[in-house]
């Protein structure tokens, strides 16, 4: 071990002892992979520009000096033309996370080059932040519309938040009563702790992290969910319109807390753009799962272009599964997949093959246990309650179980529940959540008729193969003058 450590020790030393060169001393100058616009699209996507800056409002750059090194990476770091100690520092992050240059070229060989390079932060002024409390207040006048006069303030919102601007405690909307703030509602705040699983070329990799979240009581209401690990790096963000509903923006990251994914939702279509962990640009995909998916463009780790416009060779990182990632490939036309593709753990082993004509998927087998299986959904179906009509089936059983609190019917208390849960492979359900609470009561009863499903599920399905997911399952307890009535509105996401 000693003797190991001492070659990479000096293997270290050798790399600081190399000369460092100046852009024009060499043959080949270090440049982005693929180019400096994808490089400013990486910082355009990471940047997470300090609330306190971005506030006073910005307009301008952080210069960055450095040293390009052979294996793409940038040391050294030191800013030498400054906006503020936070955005500085920000710019600092940034580039050190970004590992994707070409190196400098002399005599053939890969060398050491100085560099320097711009992070830009633009933004317009926030007037209402309060820099004391770290509070964003918004004002608004009696027909609740957004005003900027002080006379026409009658409530306002209050919404204390994090360096990042992420909210941070419970956000306070507020009535202006000759002159004095009184509260009419609040927005919960949630942290919870929890053990985040990433996938890995090997297995699952878990993380210590808290997820953080304001919603409204509202079901339909808008909310965000932001994941960071213990050391305060980002591990997602995800925002959705209504509580169990699909996502319409997220970003996920990488453990060293640089963007591996961000989504958008356009009309039923997700936009997904797509890095390596180097910071290289790896695809620009579109996803409908009725009209399939198109690919525009991919790169390798070193910037190589294999599909441009639509066309070409492309790999990508498929969904991972038992979380291990997967690795599929295959003929690109049109944007469309078109022949045979494979995906494959990064040890080669072959889990399923597809054959595609213009993009639709016409048979797929799945490698099981050596056993060939086939199916026909290139995405994930959901997990359902077992029966002719699984929906139908589930809200009878729940309808036929479930006993009205008799406290909650005598005092007329309504709501809905949101329960999520997760479904295993083998049909058993475990990690019970209230994602929306009603009432104590309403609560209690409705977690304990959702335990008694476990093991009767059929599991989610993805590639020919049975798979974990997240069921939530909305119920709605009501009283009606003719007796009591449950009702279940189950959506599976």
């Amino acid at each position: 071990m000693k003797a190991l450590l001492l070659v990479f020790a000096l293997v270290g030393y050798a790399a600081l002892g190399q000369p460092i060169y100046k852009s024009s001393e060499v043959e080949k100058p270090a440049d982005p992979s693929g180019s400096a616009v994808a490089l400013n699209q990486f910082i355009a996507a990471n940047l997470q520009i300090p609330i306190k800056s971005a506030a006073k409002g910005l307009n301008g750059g952080v210069s960055v000096k450095g040293i390009i090194e052979p294996d793409g990476s940038m040391s050294s770091l030191t800013v030498v033309r400054s906006l503020d100690s936070l955005t500085d520092r920000e710019a600092l992050r940034i580039l050190g996370l970004y590992r994707a240059w070409q190196p400098a070229m002399l005599n053939g060989k890969a060398v050491r080059q100085e560099a320097t390079y711009p992070v830009f932060f633009r933004t317009a002024r926030l007037p209402n932040f309060d820099f004391a409390t770290n509070t964003i207040v918004e004002y608004f006048d009696k027909d609740h519309r957004p005003t900027a006069d002080p006379a026409a303030y009658e409530y306002r919102s209050v919404i204390p938040v994090d360096e990042r601007g992420s909210v941070r405690a419970e956000v306070t909307y507020e009535r202006n009563r000759k002159g004095i703030w009184k509260t009419v509602t609040t927005i919960p705040y949630q942290k919870t702790e929890e053990w985040v699983w990433l996938a890995t070329d090997t297995g699952p990799d878990s993380v210590r992290a808290f997820g953080m979240s304001a919603r409204e009581q509202d079901l339909n209401s808008s909310s965000e969910t932001v994941t960071v690990q213990a050391d305060g790096k980002l591990l997602s963000m995800v925002a959705a319109i209504g509580t169990g509903k699909m996502p319409y923006s997220s970003k996920h990251y990488y453990k060293s807390g640089m963007l591996r994914e961000e989504m958008k939702m356009v009309d039923s279509t997700r936009f997904l753009t797509s890095w390596h962990d180097n910071g290289q640009l790896h695809s620009l995909t579109e996803v409908n799962e009725k009209k399939g998916t198109a690919i525009r463009e991919v790169y390798d780790r070193s910037g190589n272009r294999l599909v441009e416009a639509g066309n070409g060779w492309a790999v990508l990182t498929g969904t991972p599964i038992y979380y291990k990632n997967v690795y599929e490939q295959g003929q690109v036309t049109n944007a469309c997949k078109t022949g045979r593709w494979t995906g494959k753990f990064a040890d080669s082993t072959l889990l399923y093959e597809e054959w595609y004509e213009a993009g639709v998927l016409k048979k797929g087998i799945a490698h099981i246990n050596g056993q060939p299986v086939a199916y026909q959904n290139e995405f994930m179906t959901d997990a359902q309650f077992p029966g002719p009509d699984g929906k139908m089936d589930m809200y009878r059983f729940l309808g036929q179980n479930i006993r009205y609190p008799i406290e909650a019917a005598r005092n007329n208390v309504t709501g809905r529940v949101l329960i999520t849960l997760l479904v295993h492979e083998d049909g058993h359900s475990s990690d019970y959540q209230i994602a929306h609470s009603a009432d104590k009561r309403l609560d209690a009863e409705a977690l304990r008729v959702v335990k008694l499903m476990n093991g009767k599920w059929q599991p989610a399905q993805f590639k020919g193969r049975p798979v974990q997911s997240r069921f939530s399952l909305p119920i709605g307890f009501n009283v009606e003058s003719s007796g009591m009535n449950v009702r279940t509105f189950g959506v599976p996401r």
